[in-house]
C-alpha cells in the first residue's frame, strides 16, 4: 500500500502526539524510541522489539498507527529527524528576548520558528486526506467555517477565500450563532471546524450537533487525538500539540492553519478550473469599483 503521508521526517512529532493514547506495550516501544532515537536508527525491527520488551507485531502495529506503511518507512522518517534534530521546542526557547536582543536576532528566530512549524506540518501531512477534503468542499451545498479565538480569525480567513471562487460559504465566531448554524446544516453541507487544541468545548459541541444531522465535518487542529478529531470525518493537522504546549503565543498555530487553508484553496481552484477564475474575477471587479468610488 502506498503511504498517504509525506515520508520526510515528522516521526518524533507523530509519536509525541499519540503517546498518551497508546496501549501499554505500544507505549513502551514509543517511549524507547523517544529516549533512544539515534540508537533505533541502526536497529532492525526484531532488535527494537527485544530492546523495548515488546513483540514484533507490537512494533509493526505502532508503525502503522503512526501512519507508515511499515518499519522501513518509519525508520527512514526517524533517521531524517535524528539528522535534522532542530525542533520547535528549541527554537521557541531561543525566542526569549530582552532589551539587549537585536532586531536581526528577533527576526531570525521568528522566521526560523515559522519555517519549522510549516516543515513539521508538511512532514505529517496526509495528501490523500487533503484531496478528499477538497472534493467534499466542492460538492457541498454549503460550507460553514467556525472557530474560537485566534482559530476563529482563521475561520473568517477561510470564508474570505472560498466564497470568492463561487462556493456557498458562511462563517461565525460567536459560539451561540455557530452552534445554531451547525444544528441547521444538512447532510448535503460541510462544517469546517478550526481549533488548535481540538478540545474547545463549544466548537466540539457544534461538530457533534452537525454529525447528528449527517453533515460532513472537517477538523483543522494540532496533530493529536482529541475530542474534535474523534468527531470529524476528516482531520487536517498543523503541528504537534506537544511541541507547542509551553508556548504562550498563537503565531505558530495561526501560521500552520493559514497555510493549510491556502493549500485547500489552491487545490480547489485547480479542481474548479475556469469556474473559479470567473467567480474570482467578478469579486475583483466589484472590489476595484468600490475602491474607485471611495478613492
Amino acid at each position: 500500500m502506498k503511504s498517504m503521508l509525506v515520508s520526510k521526517g515528522g516521526c518524533i512529532l507523530r509519536i509525541q502526539s499519540i503517546l498518551n493514547n497508546l496501549k501499554s506495550a505500544e507505549h513502551r516501544v514509543a517511549n524507547y524510541i523517544l529516549d533512544h532515537a539515534e540508537l533505533v536508527t541502526a536497529q532492525t525491527m526484531e532488535e527494537l522489539a527485544v530492546a523495548s520488551d515488546a513483540s514484533y507485531s507490537t512494533v509493526d502495529r505502532l508503525c502503522r498507527k503512526l501512519g507508515y506503511t511499515g518499519f522501513r518507512e518509519f525508520k527512514a522518517s526517524l533517521i531524517y529527524d535524528v539528522i535534522n534534530n532542530n525542533n520547535v521546542g528549541t527554537i521557541i526557547q531561543n525566542l526569549t528576548v530582552g532589551q539587549e536582543t537585536s532586531t536581526q536576532g528577533i527576526a531570525e528566530n521568528v522566521y526560523n520558528l515559522a519555517f519549522k512549524v510549516l516543515e513539521d506540518s508538511l512532514a505529517i501531512m496526509n495528501i490523500s486526506e487533503i484531496e478528499m477534503v477538497v472534493q467534499q468542499m466542492i460538492k457541498a451545498k454549503k460550507l460553514c467555517f467556525i472557530g474560537a479565538g485566534s482559530s476563529g480569525l482563521c475561520a473568517r480567513y477561510a470564508y474570505s477565500r472560498f466564497f470568492r471562487i463561487g462556493l456557498n460559504c458562511a462563517s461565525d465566531i460567536d459560539s451561540t450563532l455557530y452552534k445554531m448554524q451547525a444544528a441547521l446544516l444538512t447532510e448535503d453541507d460541510l462544517l469546517f471546524v478550526i481549533s488548535s487544541s481540538g478540545r474547545t468545548e463549544n466548537v466540539v459541541e457544534a461538530a457533534r450537533l452537525a454529525k447528528k444531522n449527517g453533515v460532513t465535518v472537517v477538523g483543522l487542529s494540532d496533530y493529536a487525538i482529541t475530542p474534535l478529531s474523534k468527531t470529524c470525518d476528516y482531520n487536517l493537522y498543523t503541528t504537534s500539540r506537544n511541541a507547542n504546549m509551553f508556548l504562550n503565543i498563537d503565531m505558530p498555530l495561526i501560521t500552520g492553519q493559514i497555510t493549510i487553508i491556502d493549500l485547500l484553496y489552491m487545490c480547489t481552484c485547480v479542481a474548479l478550473g475556469e469556474d473559479a477564475s470567473r467567480h474570482y474575477e467578478k469579486t475583483i471587479t466589484t472590489a476595484n469599483q468600490e475602491k474607485t468610488r471611495n478613492g
